[in-house]
């Protein structure tokens, strides 16, 4: 028996995790609160109390086994720090990774579960429109740049992992730089790549193209060399996929001129479609009842007064889903392809808000998505309301 797992924190770490797992909960956070530390669980990407407050003595226990287990330092409390470690839970074997936070009231701790053995789902499976489907397949199926925009937990991680699954083959060398890498994916060759002692990204991507890669993702987009790196792989005839974090698919497109630093025709000519997503709550199927829209929540979401008294559904809260209302989720898109007006837009290196008067009159924001599922009764206007907030 190691150190670790003979600590009492062990128990505590593995009772924590239990909960989680069955909770359906992404991540666990142990924060500094008045009389102890508490605890919350992120589920359907909102975080909630999970149980009562821990002493500051079963929270320091804790805190040291999980740094053991991590494999992070001791000494590591007066800096953040990161680890991970398998934790087995019924017959899964979780992959933890934890993370350390030293604040002025003591230190907090993240812990995110990911399970192995967790199938990637195909592109039919997002719950998105067909016509939407084929055209973020026809982006990846042409050489070029497509790039998944989205805030922390949207699932851009996830839809990344579903594109490869889709554009492998047995005849294409297909390679990735991740922190880290999540799942692993039979055909693929993954690197971790972005910490200490690792490549960077714009090193790993340079390697992967030295390599003879035919498809190039890079998981993280960190600086303008890393942006230029995987847009010579793009505009040589091959494909690369990657990530950023904007508050929408036109501001992806901004952002990563301005940070690329790249020649606007260069971008314009290899990026292939820019795809933004959203996590869409849905309601709680234990509670979930219907109901009319609201002049209140139709004034919210810019909609006309005839649209009150549409037929919607609400979920007040339950014991199933701890009184939130909501228990699962999908994704709500709005995909951007390069058109003239765009490439004319930054090629004359138009502001944000110029471009944005170059967008297609067609183009389908998250907002469009969101009401489209409101009405079709698969979320709650207070979930359209809370999208259309971010379009």
């Amino acid at each position: 028996m190691t150190t670790a797992e003979a600590r009492p924190g062990n128990s505590l770490a593995r009772l924590i995790l239990r909960h989680a797992h069955a909770s359906r909960a992404t991540d666990v956070h142990v924060e500094p609160a008045a009389g102890g530390f508490a605890l919350r669980e992120r589920i359907d990407g909102r975080l909630s109390p999970a149980g009562k407050p821990l002493t500051r003595a079963a929270a320091a226990d804790l805190f040291q086994t999980v740094r053991d287990l991590a494999g992070i330092p001791r000494d590591a409390d007066t800096l953040p720090a990161s680890g991970r470690f398998f934790a087995d839970i019924g017959d899964r074997s979780i992959d933890v990774r934890a993370a350390t936070f030293p604040t002025a009231a003591g230190p907090s701790l993240c812990l995110s579960l990911l399970d192995p053995r967790t199938l990637i789902p195909r592109l039919d499976d997002f719950g998105l429109p067909g016509e939407c489907v084929a055209a973020i397949r026809s982006c990846v199926s042409r050489p070029g740049l497509f790039i998944v925009n989205g805030r922390t937990g949207s699932g851009k991680t996830t839809t990344l992992y579903s594109l490869l699954l889709y554009m492998a083959r047995p005849d294409l060398k297909i390679m990735t730089a991740e922190d880290p890498v999540e799942l692993n994916i039979v055909g693929v060759q993954q690197l971790h790549a972005g910490q200490p002692g690792l490549p960077s990204f714009a090193e790993a991507i340079r390697a992967m193209s030295l390599s003879g890669v035919d498809i190039a993702m890079a998981a993280e987009m960190r600086d303008g060399d890393s942006m230029r790196a995987l847009l010579t792989i793009a505009g040589t005839g091959r494909r690369a996929l990657t990530v950023l974090h904007a508050p929408d698919a036109l501001g992806a497109l901004h952002r990563f001129t301005r940070c690329s630093e790249a020649e606007p025709a260069l971008i314009a000519e290899n990026i292939t479609g820019i795809l933004n997503q959203a996590l869409a709550r849905k309601p709680c199927p234990a509670c979930v009842t219907t109901g009319t829209l609201t002049v209140e929540e139709a004034h919210s979401l810019g909609l006309s007064a005839r649209e009150v008294g549409r037929k919607v559904v609400a979920a007040p809260g339950c014991a199933t889903c701890r009184n939130s209302g909501v228990r699962g989720g999908t994704i709500v898109v709005e995909l951007l392809t390069m058109t003239p007006a765009l490439r004319r837009g930054l090629e004359a290196r138009l502001g944000i808000d110029e471009l944005r008067a170059c967008m297609p009159a067609n183009f389908r924001t998250i907002r469009d998505e969101a009401l489209d599922k409101m009405f079709a009764g698969e979320i709650a206007p207070s979930e359209a309301i809370r999208l259309a907030g971010r379009a």
